[in-house]
C-alpha cells in the first residue's frame, strides 16, 4: 500500500469521526432544546391554571401553586448550568 493511500484512509476515517461527533452533538443539543420548549409549554399551562386558581377552593389553588413553584425552581437551575 503507497502513502498515498494510506493517507486518503487516514482521511476518510477522520471524516467517519468527525460524522460520528457531530450526529452526537445534534442529539445533544435536540434533547437540549427539546427540554426547554417543555418547560416553556409546561409554564404556560402552570400560568393558565394559576390564573383559573383564583376561582377553586383553597387546597387546589395551593397545589397548582406548589406545582408552578417547583417548575419554576426546575427552570431555573436549568439555566443555571448553562
Amino acid at each position: 500500500m503507497s502513502t498515498q493511500q494510506q493517507t486518503t484512509q487516514e482521511l476518510r476515517r477522520a471524516i467517519d469521526r468527525t460524522r460520528r461527533d457531530l450526529g452526537e452533538t445534534v442529539e445533544h443539543l435536540a434533547a437540549k432544546t427539546a427540554i426547554r420548549a417543555r418547560l416553556r409549554d409546561a409554564a404556560g399551562h402552570i400560568t393558565d391554571d394559576l390564573k383559573h386558581a383564583l376561582h377553586r377552593p383553597p387546597v387546589r389553588a395551593a397545589a397548582v401553586v406548589g406545582l408552578g413553584t417547583l417548575l419554576l425552581v426546575g427552570w431555573n437551575q436549568l439555566h443555571r448550568t448553562e
